[in-house]
């Protein structure tokens, strides 16, 4: 069994990138479905039936999405690359079996407020800041 050494990007802190091991000879969607269990511990699933695709870089290049029935070796994926796990939806027309491989819903799952890009303490925050840069003068 050959393997590959690769990063796992989850998001834009690199500090949380995970270096991983992974079995070339096995497809990339029972791998992507794996590392979603890993990364997903401990968090409760809203959404179960969901089908998750791989998407590999390397070096300064775009994001591929690689075959979903494709290993690692077939897709030529090499120590050193990075992956990232994306999910995959389907429009409802199509067999749910068959998704649409790239397209994702940006309102798929709701976020629960505490994390929204701006809590209500952020936005009080910048408020503040925003003040800060005046001088007020009494003439």
């Amino acid at each position: 069994m050959n393997k590959v050494i690769v990063t796992i990007v989850t998001n834009s802190d690199k500090s949380k990138w995970f270096d991983f091991e992974l079995p070339s000879d096995i497809p990339s969607q029972l791998i992507a479905e794996k590392i979603s269990l890993v990364l997903k511990e401990g968090e409760p699933h809203l959404l179960t039936d969901l089908t998750y695709l791989l998407e590999v870089k390397v070096g300064r290049s775009e994001w591929k999405t690689l075959s979903t029935r494709a290993t690692l070796s077939q897709a030529g994926v090499k120590s050193g690359a990075y992956l990232r796990v994306q999910r995959s939806f389907s429009t409802g027309n199509e067999n749910k079996n068959q998704p649409i491989e790239g397209w994702r819903s940006l309102y798929q799952q709701q976020v629960p407020v505490s994390e929204h890009v701006h809590t209500q303490y952020e936005k009080k925050e910048k408020e503040l800041n925003e003040l800060k840069g005046y001088v007020w003068k009494t003439l």
